[in-house]
């Protein structure tokens, strides 16, 4: 059985928490309380709020440890395909509309990581 690379591992691993601190922060905005600030309204459910947080930290930290180890011009585009997943689980989750733009240009994302990929290879 071959060997997974921790490369494929940390690229895949930052969009899923990255997606997952969003859906958090998705929820607090749904759940929580209204705050004031100033003329500025927010709604924050703290616990989904302080979730969120602890995911972009561990995200953070996955992120520092990829550009320890690879190039940032080969990484950073790599991290977009958080948008897909966002755009999926925000159809899924909160009945968003995904539009055929919106699809079109997540192919694009996907086509880009792949290319991004064979370059990668050479």
């Amino acid at each position: 059985m071959k060997k997974i690379s921790k490369k494929y591992i940390y690229w895949f691993a930052l969009p899923v928490i990255e997606t997952i601190s969003q859906i958090l922060l998705k929820y607090s905005s749904l759940n929580g309380k209204e705050y004031i600030f100033e003329n500025f309204k927010i709604k924050i459910d703290f616990h989904y709020f302080l979730s969120s947080i602890i995911f972009e930290i561990i995200g953070l930290i996955l992120w520092l440890k990829i550009l320890e180890n690879y190039d940032l011009n080969t990484s950073f585009p790599l991290t977009s395909f958080t948008i897909v997943l966002i755009a999926f689980f925000g159809f899924y989750i909160f009945n968003e509309a995904i539009s055929t733009q919106n699809i079109i240009g997540m192919v694009f994302i996907i086509i880009g990581i792949l290319l991004l990929k064979k370059n990668n290879k050479n």
